[in-house]
């Protein structure tokens, strides 16, 4: 499978854009029609295209952070921020 870089409109007409893995360009073109997106262009993308993607995919919330650290769920944990002071919140099961 290879990662191609796509532009698109989706029904209400805005413009979208991102990677998708599959086997060929008609492949690509095919799964994004089943997003109910309409391809304008899809190019193969390159390596630092895939990187960029990996990481904004990768970036956890400050709170699921947390909720990991303390093994709880994150609608269990509260965060306030008053200027430089955070409170924290950590309720029990």
């Amino acid at each position: 499978m290879k990662n191609y870089k796509y532009t698109a409109m989706d029904a209400q007409g805005k413009s979208k854009s991102g990677t998708i893995e599959a086997k060929s360009e008609n492949d690509a073109n095919a799964l994004l029609k089943e997003k109910g997106l309409f391809p304008t262009s899809i190019n193969k993308a390159n390596k630092k295209d895939d990187i960029k993607d990996d990481v904004a995919k990768e970036k956890p919330s400050i709170k699921q952070i947390v909720a990991d650290i303390f093994d709880r769920p994150p609608e269990k944990i509260k965060i306030k921020l008053f200027g430089l002071i955070t409170i924290l919140t950590v309720e029990k099961y």
